[in-house]
């Protein structure tokens, strides 16, 4: 890195004072001692570290951001215990006083020193892309996932969770995961991995053949690890950067690896091959064909059982000779596959319309040994080369003279520039190009300003973000690396590509800036101006594009921050009730399906207040399908004497009332504290309902959305001012809360689609016209037997997965016919038949295809999803038997569900 880049401005004054004192600097009567230590130390060496370790991890680590990278960075290498767990600021400020000051230590300082003082860093270049070689992860403790799946990504988990579950009967899992490029293919992987490989304790082998591939999966597989439910989870990174394949362990559940890593050590990579309980996902399964991964596939490719997962965006564009290699491995088909098209047809990708402009520039020219090193190590251009595009004042001018014939065209636009030093360029040219009274509407952002000006990146964001040439609306934005991911501009059209790049994944990102279609809160179009240089030996950076086959969206947007638990009761409600343990119940709702719905339905609907008696004030949380279920049991206390209670047998009592109750049922210190305090006289228990939840209730706010048909600033208005309290302990950030009272308008326009969870409500008492005549004609046992052997011929499977449980519900109940309780493993769980249909008035071909429909789901581990559909309908009668079901309101007057 040339000395230039680097400055002390990024540092506060403290810390400049301090060191600069400890180089000699007088004091202030001699001057800014900024100004000073810069002249003084143009950029930190070893030594410089060496004389500063003390004041350099109390005055700048102690407060970066940077702390816990370079704590796991040396951990990583072996300094203090490589597993030592460091969670707080103190724990790591301790660490780094106990590191010795060795080379090794000082270098990794060095080169987070020199990162933060970088006033113009090439991403591809440094410590910023650094993952740890392996790390143990706390899925409970790790942030939610808050992304919001779109209806292809849930597609492909259906049909994954399909095959997954077939493969439960032919040990063969196999197939090809084929999305455009951009589309989420790596998320929507990981996701699938961790909440049906992982929770099945399996393990995942993941081969890529890219650095940059390579850290993007170890990203996706931590920020999807609360989904999880694994105590601990080990992943291991393996590449010549990372860990050695011989550093590899049986004990790992996740190891991202190079195929050249992999590659030079066979032996250990065949023993993860033949791991029958691994998972084996090939990232970009294209390169398949090729001989370094053939050569270790081969082991695998026709052995049984095998389980292979391979993700691409072009499956079917490979030649002749390769396809019959990639059919061996994946599948003829793949097993999951959604068109460019069809993203961009469904509106959650914009048209992406490619504008090339050659700019004539010889972009080779002046070429060093050292720039052509720098593409053949990195696949970037050097500082220096990139600096020397950057001079070309021809090459800016074109870009000036383009956007200004086609403004009106474009109209929101997004510049990437080389460096620092071309985006002020770039701003300054066109402020100076259209009349002085527009110049405001251009600007730019960078990790400085080389003018010294001081201007609030967040303020630049928001004013980019207004409408079109709105009061205060900037509408070209130049910028460095600064808006290339994480940050989100629903109203930009255009993307000019001013700096040239080798990375794909960089070149996705700042193409995806632009592509979010109206169903993402984006535009209908899109235009990529690609200006283009020309290349002579370099020829693969000509058409950097045409490498990026299908363009398209970028992965869903980052979550806020996630909301912190709260510690004390909410909104004046009682301190008994339990809040922090319920709403860590919804988070882990939230954690499988952030859009969940159910996440709300764990929030009490009121309480028990015990009152009197021996045992003192008590509360006791109720579930609105608790609530008869606890009615029941108190109008049987109220007229039972304390003496009468004390013999009733507590287990008996509790399988009396909840037995038939739905999950999350009462837990046994609640019941058990009710118990007691009947046992020692105390006052009839009394009910007090939570008014307070109806508030931030999603069902109740989308219902107030829909009668009063609430614009696009009154929805959002009312978000911001309900998402406190309960709402906001729950959902980790509105977007989530959003989405959940989304769902909900949803289901009012269209219950069928309602994707709430239904309760079951047990009847204590009912009616002689609420039953069917119970004769006890069915078995069940049988009758789910005769099933699995039906359903195995219509699947074409040997036979069905898993060994489920099946029994008629303790009571009649208000709610469902059936219901599925899942395992981890496919088919696998326990199933429960409302026992209203325990009579000769239902037909034995109606339980078995209501037992089909209820093992479905154990054995996809979903629910309606189209693939769950496509396979109920293959049941013989199924029309006849939803006939009979549906039909029982009007035959006996029957309306539970």
């Amino acid at each position: 890195m040339p000395r230039y880049l680097f400055s002390w401005e990024s540092f506060n004054v403290s810390l400049v004072d301090e060191l600069a004192r400890g180089e000699g600097w007088p004091g202030a009567g001699s001057g800014d001692a900024r100004q000073w230590l810069s002249a003084k130390v143009v950029r930190p060496n070893d030594s410089f570290v060496h004389r500063h370790k003390r004041t350099l991890i109390d005055g700048w680590l102690a407060q970066s951001p940077s702390l816990f990278d370079v704590v796991r960075q040396l951990q990583d290498a072996g300094f203090g215990g490589h597993f030592a767990d460091i969670r707080t600021v103190n724990e790591g400020i301790e660490f780094l006083h106990g590191c010795r000051n060795t080379t090794h230590f000082r270098r990794r300082i060095r080169e987070r020193l020199i990162h933060a003082g970088d006033v113009d860093r090439p991403r591809t270049q440094d410590n910023i892309e650094w993952v740890p070689r392996s790390v143990v992860l706390d899925p409970k403790k790790q942030a939610l996932d808050g992304r919001k799946p779109y209806p292809f990504q849930q597609d492909a988990w259906a049909a994954l969770n399909t095959r997954w579950a077939e493969a439960a009967s032919t040990n063969i899992f196999q197939g090809a995961l084929v999305m455009p490029t951009g589309s989420g293919k790596t998320y929507t992987a990981v996701h699938w991995l961790m909440s049906t490989v992982i929770n099945a304790k399996q393990k995942v082998l993941w081969v890529a053949h890219r650095q940059e591939l390579l850290n993007q999966a170890y990203k996706q597989f931590e920020r999807c690890a609360s989904v999880a439910k694994s105590e601990k989870l080990k992943l291991r990174v393996v590449s010549g950067a990372h860990s050695a394949t011989t550093q590899i362990d049986k004990a790992d559940d996740i190891v991202i690896a190079s195929i050249g890593s992999l590659a030079r050590r066979p032996e250990i990579a065949r023993d993860l091959l033949n791991d029958p309980d691994r998972v084996v996902v090939i990232d970009e399964a294209h390169h398949a064909a090729a001989k370094s991964y053939t050569d270790l596939l081969a082991t695998i490719a026709d052995r049984v059982p095998r389980k292979v997962l391979g993700l691409t965006a072009t499956f079917t564009r490979t030649t002749e000779t390769e396809r019959p290699i990639l059919k061996r491995l994946f599948g003829a088909k793949p097993l999951f596959e959604v068109g460019l098209q069809g993203l961009i047809e469904s509106k959650i990708l914009a048209r992406a319309l490619e504008v090339n402009v050659r700019t004539g520039i010889d972009a080779e020219k002046g070429m060093t040994e050292k720039d052509r090193f720098a593409v053949s190590r990195f696949h970037e251009l050097s500082e220096e080369h990139q600096e020397r595009l950057a001079q070309e004042s021809g090459r800016n001018k074109l870009v000036i003279d383009h956007y200004l014939q086609n403004a009106t065209k474009y109209e929101k636009t997004l510049i990437f520039a080389i460096n620092v030093q071309h985006a002020a360029r770039l701003a300054t040219l066109l402020q100076q190009s259209i009349p002085a009274e527009q110049r405001k509407r251009v600007e730019y952002v960078a990790s400085y300003r080389p003018d010294g000006s001081k201007l609030s990146q967040d303020e630049i964001f928001a004013d980019f973000r207004k409408d079109l040439g709105s009061e205060g609306s900037i509408d070209v934005l130049v910028n460095v690396q600064v808006a290339t991911e994480g940050v989100d501009f629903p109203k930009l059209k255009t993307v000019f590509l001013v700096r040239p790049t080798g990375s794909e994944i960089l070149l996705r990102q700042m193409v995806g800036r632009a592509l979010r279609g109206p169903a993402a809160g984006g535009t209908e179009e899109a235009y990529i101006v690609n200006f283009t240089d020309d290349w002579n030996l370099l020829r693969e950076w000509r058409t950097p594009l045409a490498d990026v086959e299908g363009v398209a969206l970028v992965e869903p947007p980052k979550p806020s921050k996630e909301a912190t638990l709260p510690k004390a009761p909410m909104d004046g409600l009682p301190p008994e009730i339990p809040w922090t343990t319920l709403l860590e119940v919804s988070r882990d709702l939230l954690a499988q399906n952030a859009g969940s719905i159910r996440a709300f339905e764990v929030v009490p609907t009121g309480w028990y207040m015990l009152e009197g008696g021996k045992v003192g004030t008590g509360t006791i949380p109720v579930l609105g399908h608790q609530r008869v279920c606890w009615d029941a049991l108190k109008t049987k206390l109220d007229a039972m004497s304390p003496e009468a209670v004390q013999v009733l047998d507590e287990g008996d009592l509790y399988e009396e009332f909840f037995g038939g109750c739905d999950e999350p049922k009462p837990n046994s210190a609640d019941f058990g504290t009710v118990v007691e305090h009947y046992e020692l006289d105390g006052e009839p228990m009394t009910f007090v309902e939570l008014e307070a939840r109806k508030k931030f209730d999603p069902r109740v706010i989308a219902q107030k959305i829909s009668d009063e048909d609430l614009g696009e600033r009154a929805k959002t208005a009312l978000l911001k001012e309900r998402y406190v309290g309960i709402a906001a302990g729950i959902y980790p950030s509105i977007p989530i809360f959003w989405s959940a009272v989304e769902a909900e308008l949803v289901a009012l326009r269209d219950p069928e689609l309602a994707a709430r969870t239904v309760y079951a409500v047990p009847v204590f008492e009912p009616r002689p016209d609420e039953m069917l005549p119970r004769d006890g004609t069915h078995d069940l046992e049988v009758l789910l037997r005769e099933t699995l052997v039906q359903g195995a011929t219509l699947l074409k499977l040997p036979n069905l997965p898993g060994d489920p449980s099946v029994e008629w519900s303790a009571r009649l109940l208000k709610g469902w016919f059936g219901k599925a309780h899942m395992s981890d493993m496919p088919g696998d769980g326990r199933i429960i038949i409302n026992v209203l249909l325990q009579s000769k008035q239902i037909s034995a071909d109606t339980l078995r295809f209501l037992l089909w429909h209820e093992y479905l789901h154990l054995f996809l581990r979903a629910g309606h999803t189209t693939e769950f559909r496509d396979r109920e309908r293959m049941w013989p009668g199924v029309q006849a038997a939803d006939r009979e079901l549906d039909n029982l309101p009007e035959r006996f007057g029957v309306k539970f569900w």
